[in-house]
C-alpha cells in the first residue's frame, strides 16, 4: 500500500541498473573495431514511416495502445550481416539454433546494428528480439550478455542507454526480449548486445520492433472478456521488477544478494497465471519495453497496470547513471518541493516509517509553480508519460486516500499532529479536517482522468485491506492489499470474524459500485504480525508455502470466489514473486496441475453466494426509546434523538471514549455463536476510528471497525461473533479520539450466522468463517440444485483435503476453513 516499498523497490532497480553500468564501461573500452564487411541487401530491413496519428478532436475522451512494428529481421541465413556489425571477435557458426547459421558471441565480443543502414529515431520506444543458446555461463558475475542502446558517432560512456540484460541463471536456450527508450540528444542510434566475460552465448534471429502509439476512443474488445472470465479468477499485485524477483523479493534472507532463487522466465510462466497484473514498477516501460508484451504473449487476456503512489513520492530515487532512462525518476525530477506539505516549524512532515517519503499538498493552498499545483503535475504525469506511452492498459494508483493517510506521523495522536497544510504556521489542524479536506480532493483528481481518458484507461486504486468505496465509482477496481492479515489480529483471542465479514461487505459492495470491467484484486499474504521493510530482516524465508499458508490461502481464495474479483496469495506480501496453489488450475479428470490451459476450471457461477445461516433467536436489543441511558449500559454515552450518542468534540488531544454493556446484561452462552447487529450515523468527522468488539476478562473475541469516518456518512453492521473463551461476555463501543457518532437500532441474535457457499457449473466452495467447526450433511452438499459426482481435487500440497475422493456423504469444515469441490457440470 504505501510509499516504503515503492522506496525499497526504486533502491533495488537502481542497483541493478548500476551493476550492469560498470560492465558496460568495461565493455566499451576493450572493444576492438569490426572487421566485417557490409554488403548487406535491403531485403529483410524494413523502416516505415512513423504512422499517421488519428485525429482526435480537442475534449474527446481518449487513451493510447502501442503498435509494435517489425523494422529488422535477420536469421543470418541469406544476408548474415545486413543491418549489422560483428565486432571483438564476434562470428558466424555453422551449430546453429536455427537453419544453419547463428552467431556466437564470448569474452566482450559484440553484436551491434549498423546505423548507416539501421538508423534508430531519437525519443522513440524499441523492442529487441532474438533467441539465443549459452554455451557458458562463466563462473562469476550476474550476466551472460549486456545489452545497450549507443547513439551514433558518440565515444563517451554518459552517452549510454542500458537495457534489461540476460541473467547468469537464464534457462539454457530460449527465446530473450527487451527494450527501451531512446533519448532526444542525438539523431541517430544503434543497438548493442555484449558478452560477459569467460562466456559463450549463440545468437540467432534477431527482430526488431518500434512501439508505435496510437490514440484510441473505444476500449480495446479483449477489455470485455475480463468480466466473463471463468472461475476461479487470478490477479495478482507485486512490485514486479522481474531481476528483482529473481532473488525472492528481499524476503529470503539466508539468499545472498548475488544468488538468483528464480529464472526470469520461470517467474514470468508463474505470472502469467494471472489475468490482472498491477504494480509492476514503471521503470519497466523505459528499461525494459517489451515486459508487457511478453506477458501478452503469454496470457492475451491479461492486463497490466503500473505501480503510482498518489500523494506520497519517494524522494530517495537517484537519478539513473549515464543516459538510461529512468520513467520514474522522470516523475521525481520535476516535483517542486515547494509542493510538499511541512510542519509548523517548516520542516518537510514526516511518514511513520520512511522520512524519505515526501507528503504532497493536495488543497487549495499547493502553490502553482510553473503553471501547476501537485495534483495538476500528476495527471500531466500520467497522461503524457504513462498513458501516453502505449505500453500499459492504464495505471495503479496506490495510497489512493478518502479519508486521512495511516502513514502521515501521528496521524492517529492529535496532541502531537502537525501538519501545517495551510501555511500558516500555527498547529490548527486535525486529522479530521485532513480527511474532510482530501476526499474531495481526490474525487476530482479521478473526475479529471476520466475526463481525459474516458473508459479507455484502466484505473486501479489501493488503500489496503480498507477499500475507500466512495470512489468505486470512478476506477475498475481496488487491490485489496493483505486482505486476511486482520482476521488474524494478534491482539484478538480467535480468528476476528467480525473483520472477516467487514472484508466481505467491502469486496461485495466493490464489485458492485466499480466500472466495467470490474478488476478487483483479493491479495491474501503470509506475513506475521507487523510487515518487515527497510534494512530489517524477515524472520524466514518466504519461498515455499507452509501449512499454515495452505490453510489461510484455502479460506481466502474460497472466500475470493464468493463474487467475482481476482485472487492471489503472496508467501509474505507484494515483494514475493508470484507461486503457484493446487486451486489454481485442475485438469479434466480433477487432478490439479500447474498448467494455464486449466485455468477456470469451475466454469461461470450458477448465481450469487448464498449464507447457510441457523435458525435465530433475538435475546437482546435497544432502540433507545426511553430517551436515556439504559441500565443495561454504561460509559461514555448519552441518548439524543432516541439513538445512543458518543460524542468527543475536543480534537487536539488523544482520548478514548467507551460505552459497554454491564456483566450479565446480555444472556450470553459459551461455545454460542451470535449475530451483531447495529445502525450508525457520523454525526461529527473522526479524528481516527469506531469499533464495536465483544470482549472477556481474557481479551477480545471480535471486532468491527466502521468503514467511514466523514460526516453525514450511515449504515448498518451485522457481524458474527463465536463465544470460545471466557464468561462474562461485554458489548463494547470505542471512540478513538474527536467525533461523533450515534449508534440505534442494536440487536443480537443467537444463530443467524453460518458458512457460505456459491455453485459454478463444474463444481462449488464453502466456507465456514465462524470460529467453529461445521458439518455439512449429505442434502446441505447436495444443494438446491441437487449437485452429483461431488468430489475433492486431486493435489499435492494438503493432500489431507485435496486427495481426490468422492463425497457422498457429509463433510466437516473447521473454523476458518474453505473447500473448493469438483461436481457434474450444469
Amino acid at each position: 500500500m504505501c510509499d516504503k516499498k515503492s522506496n525499497l523497490i526504486t533502491i533495488l532497480v537502481l542497483l541493478f541498473v548500476s551493476l550492469f553500468l560498470l560492465s558496460g564501461c568495461t565493455q566499451q573500452t576493450e572493444q576492438k573495431p569490426s572487421d566485417h564487411s557490409s554488403n548487406q541487401s535491403s531485403t529483410f530491413l524494413n523502416i516505415p514511416p512513423d504512422p499517421d496519428t488519428p485525429h482526435i478532436p480537442e475534449g474527446t475522451p481518449h487513451g493510447w495502445k502501442a503498435n509494435y512494428t517489425l523494422i529488422f529481421f535477420n536469421d543470418f541465413e541469406l544476408s548474415p550481416e545486413l543491418g549489422l556489425d560483428l565486432s571483438n571477435g564476434a562470428e558466424l557458426v555453422s551449430n546453429a539454433i536455427d537453419g544453419k547459421k547463428s552467431v556466437k558471441i564470448e569474452n566482450y565480443q559484440n553484436i551491434q546494428t549498423n546505423p548507416e543502414q539501421l538508423p534508430l529515431s531519437p525519443d522513440t520506444y524499441y523492442i529487441f528480439e532474438f533467441d539465443y543458446k549459452i554455451l557458458k555461463r562463466g563462473e562469476s558475475g550476474e550476466f551472460v550478455t549486456s545489452n545497450f542502446i549507443y547513439p551514433k558517432g558518440s565515444n563517451d560512456n554518459e552517452d549510454v542507454i542500458h537495457l534489461m540484460p540476460i541473467l547468469s541463471n537464464a534457462v539454457e536456450e530460449g527465446r530473450f526480449s527487451t527494450g527501451g527508450l531512446t533519448t532526444n540528444t542525438f539523431d541517430e542510434y544503434f543497438l548493442k548486445i555484449s558478452s560477459h566475460p569467460d562466456t559463450s552465448i549463440l545468437i540467432d534471429n534477431i527482430k526488431i520492433y518500434r512501439v508505435d502509439q496510437v490514440p484510441i476512443t473505444n476500449p480495446p474488445d479483449r477489455w470485455s472478456k475480463l468480466d466473463d472470465l471463468p472461475f476461479p479468477r487470478l490477479g495478482s499485485y507485486g512490485g514486479h521488477s522481474l531481476y528483482w524477483a529473481t532473488d525472492a523479493g528481499g524476503v529470503a534472507p539466508s539468499i545472498s544478494e548475488e544468488e538468483h532463487v528464480y529464472q526470469v522466465e520461470e517467474l514470468e510462466e508463474n505470472l502469467a497465471f494471472f489475468d490482472v497484473v498491477v504494480g509492476p514498477i514503471i521503470d519497466a516501460q523505459t528499461y525494459d519495453t517489451s515486459f508487457v508484451k511478453r506477458l501478452n504473449e503469454k496470457n492475451p487476456n491479461m492486463v497490466v497496470l503500473p505501480y503510482q503512489v498518489t500523494y506520497e513520492p519517494d524522494s530517495g530515487v537517484s537519478r539513473p547513471p549515464h543516459s538510461t532512462v529512468s520513467a520514474y525518476f522522470q516523475f521525481f525530477d520535476g516535483l517542486s518541493e515547494e509542493w510538499v506539505v511541512t510542519d509548523t516549524s517548516g520542516s518537510k512532515v514526516l511518514d511513520s516509517s520512511y522520512s524519505a517519503i515526501w507528503k504532497m499538498d493536495f488543497s487549495d493552498n499547493c502553490p502553482v509553480v510553473n503553471g501547476q499545483t501537485y495534483t495538476d503535475y500528476l495527471i500531466d504525469y500520467v497522461t503524457s508519460n504513462v498513458a501516453a506511452s502505449g505500453v500499459w492498459d492504464g495505471i495503479f494508483l496506490d495510497n489512493l486516500d478518502a479519508k486521512i493517510n495511516t502513514l502521515i506521523k501521528n496521524h492517529d495522536n492529535p496532541s502531537l499532529f502537525d501538519y501545517d497544510i495551510n501555511r500558516n504556521g500555527k498547529r490548527d489542524e486535525t486529522p479530521a479536517e485532513i480527511s474532510e479536506m482530501i476526499r474531495p480532493v481526490t474525487i476530482e483528481l479521478l473526475q479529471r482522468l476520466r475526463e481525459i481518458f474516458g473508459n479507455n484507461e484502466l484505473i486501479i486504486g489501493n488503500n489496503g485491506w480498507n477499500p475507500e468505496l466512495c470512489l468505486a465509482s470512478y476506477i475498475n477496481g481496488y487491490v485489496f492489499e493483505s486482505w486476511n492479515t486482520p482476521w488474524y489480529a494478534s491482539n484478538l483471542l480467535q480468528p476476528n470474524e467480525g473483520l472477516w465479514k467487514r472484508s466481505l461487505n467491502d469486496y461485495f459492495a466493490a464489485e458492485e459500485n466499480t466500472r466495467a470491467p470490474h478488476l478487483n484484486i483479493l491479495e491474501a499474504t503470509g506475513h506475521e504480525g507487523e510487515i518487515v521493510m527497510g534494512d530489517e530482516e524477515v524472520n524466514r524465508d518466504y519461498l515455499k508455502p507452509t501449512e499454515q499458508d495452505i490453510k489461510q490461502h484455502r479460506f481466502a481464495m474460497g472466500t475470493a470466489l464468493l463474487d467475482d474479483g481476482f485472487y492471489e496469495y503472496d508467501l509474505y506480501d507484494m515483494r514475493s514473486p508470484p507461486y503457484w496453489f493446487d486451486e489454481y488450475s485442475v485438469n479434466g479428470d480433477g487432478v490439479a496441475v500447474e498448467d494455464r490451459e486449466y485455468k477456470g476450471y469451475l466454469g461461470m457461477p450458477l448465481g450469487d453466494a448464498v449464507e447457510l445461516t441457523s435458525s435465530s433467536t433475538l435475546i437482546w436489543e435497544e432502540s433507545f426509546d426511553s430517551g436515556s441511558l439504559p441500565s443495561s449500559l454504561q460509559g461514555d454515552g448519552m441518548v439524543e434523538n432516541q439513538k445512543l450518542v458518543m460524542h468527543n468534540p475536543d480534537h487536539t488531544e488523544t482520548a478514548l471514549m467507551q460505552v459497554t454493556t454491564k456483566s450479565d446484561a446480555i444472556p450470553f452462552e459459551p461455545e454460542k455463536t451470535y449475530l451483531i447487529e447495529f445502525d450508525w450515523e457520523i454525526l461529527e468527522t473522526l479524528d481516527y476510528r469506531f469499533t464495536a468488539s465483544l470482549t472477556v476478562a481474557e481479551g477480545i473475541l471480535g471486532t468491527y471497525i466502521l468503514p467511514e469516518v466523514i460526516d453525514g456518512e450511515s449504515g448498518s453492521i451485522h457481524f458474527p461473533v463465536t463465544l470460545n473463551y471466557g464468561d462474562d461476555f461485554r458489548l463494547n463501543f470505542l471512540l478513538n479520539n474527536g467525533g461523533k457518532v450515534a449508534i440505534d437500532n442494536i440487536k443480537i441474535y443467537e444463530g443467524r450466522a453460518g458458512p457460505w457457499r456459491r455453485d459454478f457449473e463444474h463444481g462449488f466452495v464453502l466456507v465456514n468463517p465462524l470460529n467453529r467447526e461445521y458439518t455439512f450433511s449429505a442434502e446441505e452438499l447436495v444443494g438446491d440444485l441437487d449437485r452429483t459426482g461431488i468430489k475433492r481435487i486431486l493435489g499435492t500440497q494438503a493432500p489431507h483435503v485435496n486427495n481426490g475422493e468422492l463425497v457422498n456423504d457429509s463433510l466437516t469444515l473447521q473454523p476458518f476453513n474453505a473447500i473448493i469441490l469438483l461436481a457434474d457440470t450444469i
